[in-house]
C-alpha cells in the first residue's frame, strides 16, 4: 500500500464524520505539506532475508524495538532479533530496507526468498 493510501486509510477509519473521499483529500494535502507515514510502529515484526551461504537462505524474525528520526540518518529502526541461545541483538536498520531485504509480513518475505533462490540458481545476482 503506497503512503497517500495507506494515510487515507488511517483517517478514515479514526474520523467517523469523514466521507472516504474527504480521507483521501486530507491524506494528500498532509503528504504534500511533509508528513512522513511510517511503515510500521513499535511492536510490529519484521522479516529479513538472509543468505548464510551458496543455497542457503532463511528468514529471521524480528520486532521493532524503537525509532528515530534524525537530522543525520533519516529515518531509522531498531529491531530487537532473538539469537540462537534465546540472547537478544538489537540492530539499527534505515527505513529504505523495508521492501528490499526487510518486510513487514512473512508472506512478502517468503515471495522474496523464492525469488531470490531461483536468481541463484539461474546465476543471476
Amino acid at each position: 500500500m503506497i503512503k497517500m493510501e495507506k494515510l487515507a486509510q488511517l483517517i478514515y477509519e479514526n474520523s467517523p464524520r469523514l466521507v472516504e473521499e474527504e480521507s483521501k483529500i486530507l491524506a494528500s494535502r498532509l503528504i504534500n505539506r511533509g508528513v512522513t507515514v511510517l511503515p510500521c510502529k513499535v511492536g510490529d515484526r519484521l522479516y529479513t532475508v538472509y543468505c548464510r551461504g551458496v543455497g542457503d537462505w532463511f528468514i529471521q524474525e524480528s520486532a521493532v524495538s524503537e525509532i528515530k528520526i534524525s537530522e543525520d540518518f533519516g529515518i531509522q529502526i531498531t529491531e530487537k532479533r532473538k539469537g540462537t541461545f534465546g540472547e537478544y541483538f538489537y540492530y539499527r536498520i534505515d527505513i529504505d530496507q523495508i521492501g528490499e531485504s526487510i518486510f513487514l509480513s512473512r508472506e512478502e518475505a517468503e515471495e522474496h526468498l523464492l525469488q531470490s533462490q531461483k536468481e541463484n540458481a539461474n546465476g543471476s545476482t
